[in-house]
């Protein structure tokens, strides 16, 4: 498998990875539920919760690994993108090392199913919360490089790419579930055209 390959498809297979495993496998496992409801199906059903976790965690890496894969190919030609994309070659690692912490927490905190398990749980949930504001920024970052150096679409991909991180660093200022659902789903169908189109490009 060539890189182009390997990038492309971590693009499209983990974020469609992650709406499979949430939307689909979570709810028919009964795993469905929020905070204390959620901690205490995990708790229940652990077996099926180390599955979704599993499903997910892998799904996360390919994806962001994918989305590095793709700023490394811009940073390595060392055009006038390659500052940009170089910057979100650092921030998409960070960001897995994060989902990885928070992941390590959640198995953890139904691994002890005790009085602990719910500080655990919280501590998981709240580490992510500076989460828009980076992955904003390395998408705006690997937008501004792939418009720079005119790639996918002649850059208009990487314009559309920088414009939802720019969106993405706005969530930071808001808190409402209905518009995060629809900026996830949005999120989802553009990593997945960014990985059609670097498997249809020619470079």
């Amino acid at each position: 498998m060539t890189v182009k390959s390997l990038t492309g498809w971590q693009l499209i297979l983990g974020p469609l990875g992650i709406f499979v495993t949430w939307m689909l496998v979570a709810p028919l496992l009964g795993l469905d539920g929020e905070g204390a409801e959620g901690l205490q199906q995990a708790i229940d059903n652990p077996l099926g919760y180390n599955l979704v976790g599993g499903l997910s965690a892998l799904s996360m890496v390919a994806m962001l690994v994918g989305s590095a894969m793709l700023a490394r190919s811009i940073y390595g030609g060392g055009g006038p993108g390659a500052a940009y994309a170089g910057v979100a070659l650092f921030l998409f690692p960070a960001i897995l090392a994060v989902n990885m912490s928070q992941m390590g927490l959640n198995v953890g905190a139904v691994a002890v199913a005790s009085a602990e398990s719910a500080t655990l749980n919280l501590i998981s949930d709240q580490i992510t919360a500076a989460m828009p504001m980076f992955w904003g920024l390395a998408f705006i970052t690997l937008g501004a490089g792939l418009t720079l150096e005119k790639k996918l679409l002649d850059g208009r991909a990487g314009w559309l790419v920088l414009l939802l991180g720019l969106v993405m660093v706005s969530g930071m200022f808001w808190d409402n579930d209905a518009a995060g659902n629809i900026m996830w789903l949005l999120f989802t169908v553009v990593q997945v055209g960014l990985g059609v189109l670097v498997l249809r490009s020619d470079e």
